[in-house]
């Protein structure tokens, strides 16, 4: 009996996977366990941060969130899911986290199977090309707590901006990203336990 691997190989065709949440939410990590899961020769994986418009520095003047559409370049992903979907390597920019800007744009060659992860993924204009959606929405205390880890010990960040940020960005949650919910096919509710 031919396995999963070996049908995706075959079929030619690029399965685009789209996860969408919160900041902090577990999209990446979520992500990682699929390929890890399936097998990096058949899942690859991209994030939507390195579609930012601007750096770290620049988005603080603006007040603007990377949460707000106009803060990334909807428009290029768009055109890059549609140049996976067909199977085309693209070249893409990339974001540093850790220092707030931008770096080398790099080339990506889709794998049998692309999840593309961010923000934005079930937005307008771009979920139409993704064959399964999921959103990834953990109880507001997990995913504070997550975020803060994530972002103090992993990325170096002042606690205190953090928590700042946390604040400033709930408005923009709730109007650019939890909406993309109802456009899953699954949404992953995680909630608080004694573990």
């Amino acid at each position: 009996m031919e396995s999963l691997k070996e049908k995706l190989r075959k079929s030619g065709k690029v399965f685009l996977v789209g996860i969408a949440g919160d900041s902090g939410s577990g999209k990446t990590t979520f992500a990682s366990a699929i390929r890890n899961l399936l097998g990096r020769d058949i899942v690859s994986s991209i994030t939507l941060d390195d579609y930012h418009v601007y750096d770290r520095k620049t988005r603080w003047k603006l007040k603007i969130t990377p949460l707000h559409p106009e803060a990334n370049n909807l428009k290029l992903v768009e055109t890059h899911l549609m140049l996976l979907k067909n199977g085309e390597t693209i070249r893409k920019p990339t974001y540093d986290h850790k220092t707030g800007t931008f770096g080398e744009w790099e080339d990506f060659a889709p794998t049998p199977v692309v999840i593309v992860e961010g923000l934005h993924t079930l937005y307008d204009g771009l979920r139409d090309y993704l064959d399964f959606r999921i959103f990834v929405d953990p109880a507001r205390y997990i995913k504070r707590r997550w975020k803060i880890r994530r972002d103090v010990e992993e990325r170096g960040y002042n606690r205190q901006k953090v928590v700042e940020e946390i604040i400033r960005r709930e408005s923009d949650y709730k109007r650019y990203i939890d909406f993309q919910k109802i456009y899953a096919d699954v949404v992953i509710k995680i909630f608080p336990t004694s573990l």
